[in-house]
């Protein structure tokens, strides 16, 4: 790639022409012109141990598979993940001038990201540079995503910048994403292929600004490549609320593993602010395994404080003793007590797993560790029933005595789904409590 930057890293060779690295997290992406990078360089032995990714490449040196993993169990992407890296493992292959993404869960199988994409199908130019991309669902029709984004398309600049452009199934512009409306971009990296500005721009390349007032968003990052900071900036390259989360800047405190340990928010004047979401800024505690253990909220002052709109301050995780099944998530006051979310309706969820690491079973507690029904919702439980080759058979609400009952707005207490092998389809039937097929 024109844009691609050398990435030190422990590796192992797995034969002579194949080899893995190991990184604890990976790059902040804004856009899938970008490679996939490695931050912070892990021995095997230290990736054995927690929460990594995992990079494969062939002969030539290329990427063919990244995979998130505690140990050597697959594992779904957590907080580390970016916006293009959303399953546990992404396979690459090279056929001509294509690069072919496919995306499977920790049980290897296919799966589908950002709605019903089960590929994503790059061109390359003669000189390896990405210049579209599109996607295509399981039967290999062309699709959009769940941004609405059907295709990108770049163009290398003289300078190494690049031109993004994006459109729909009908050929329309697309945004960025849907909470960041940026539609043609002018994207600036740095000599390492890190991305440090995206400028909104019009057809002759002039600085337009969306309806938040921004048009820039600049990107710092430390010497190891983790993500410390964004400023937002109108046309005049003067600072700006706007975007999400409608700030004008944003600062990281990274640990020594790459993870973000803490964010601030900042006005145009860079004093604190409250996010468009809430809070002034939040601070993580991480386990040895690289899971977050606790979620605190802070004020103005850095300090733990209630959330602006939802009052809770902290969430704590609980994870089983191997660190891979999260078993319990609570909200907490300011005193660390039990609080009763004001929108959710319960004050903590617990999850049960079988012996093979599967979610069959989700309870919603209150503050004394009783079943409660969800806001709207009408049930306190839900039930999972796999089958042997992992796949949801049955789907269950229950009340709070345990009881099947109807989801208030679907109508449906339980759901089932039959899988025909040979034919490769599956069928899914919805039932109410008294086992009436809707």
């Amino acid at each position: 790639m024109l844009l691609l930057s050398l990435c030190f890293a422990h590796s192992d060779q797995i034969n002579s022409s194949t080899k893995i690295e190991y990184f604890s997290t990976i790059q902040f992406m804004e856009t899938p012109f970008q490679d996939f990078k490695g931050i912070i360089s892990l021995t095997k032995e230290e990736a054995m141990k927690r929460n990594h990714y995992r990079f494969e490449y062939d002969e030539k040196e290329r990427l063919i598979k990244i995979s998130f993993l505690l140990g050597n169990k697959l594992r779904n992407p957590n907080f580390t993940a970016n916006y293009f890296f959303l399953s546990p493992v992404i396979k690459i292959d090279y056929v001509g001038n294509k690069e072919i993404r496919t995306f499977f869960d920790r049980f290897n199988r296919p799966i589908p990201i950002r709605g019903t994409v089960y590929k994503e199908i790059f061109e390359l130019d003669e000189n390896g540079n990405r210049t579209t991309l599109h996607f295509e669902n399981r039967n290999g029709e062309k699709i959009q995503n769940d941004w609405n984004i059907a295709r990108y398309k770049w163009h290398i600049q003289n300078d190494n910048t690049v031109i993004e452009d994006r459109f729909s199934l009908n050929s329309e512009s697309a945004p960025m994403r849907p909470d960041l409306i940026f539609h043609k971009l002018k994207l600036h990296f740095d000599h390492r292929g890190f991305l440090v500005l995206m400028q909104n721009i019009d057809d002759s390349g002039n600085l337009i600004e969306n309806a938040s007032g921004a048009a820039q968003d600049k990107l710092e990052y430390n010497a190891d490549g983790s993500f410390l900071s964004w400023t937002v900036l109108n046309k005049n390259h003067q600072l700006k609320e706007g975007n999400a989360p409608n700030v004008a800047q944003g600062k990281n405190l990274i640990n020594k593993y790459g993870y973000y340990e803490s964010t601030l928010y900042y006005n145009k004047e860079l004093k604190p602010m409250v996010n468009a979401y809430g809070y002034w800024g939040n601070k993580l505690e991480l386990d040895g395994f690289g899971n977050i253990v606790q979620h605190a909220f802070l004020d103005s002052k850095g300090n733990p404080g209630p959330h602006t709109r939802e009052g809770l301050v902290y969430i704590k995780y609980t994870y089983d003793e191997t660190g891979y099944n999260l078993i319990r998530t609570e909200f907490l006051d300011i005193e660390k007590k039990p609080f009763l979310h004001p929108m959710a309706g319960y004050a903590s969820q617990k999850d049960t797993f079988d012996d093979r690491d599967r979610l069959i079973r989700t309870d919603f507690l209150d503050r004394d560790g009783n079943n409660v029904s969800i806001t709207g919702t009408g049930f306190s439980s839900i039930v999972r029933e796999l089958d042997d080759k992992n796949r949801m058979v049955k789907l269950s609400h229950l009340d709070a005595d345990g009881k099947l009952v109807n989801e208030t707005r679907s109508g449906i207490a339980y759901l089932t789904v039959t899988f025909d092998d040979e034919k490769g389809t599956s069928e899914m039937r919805r039932f109410d409590k008294d086992g009436n097929q809707l």
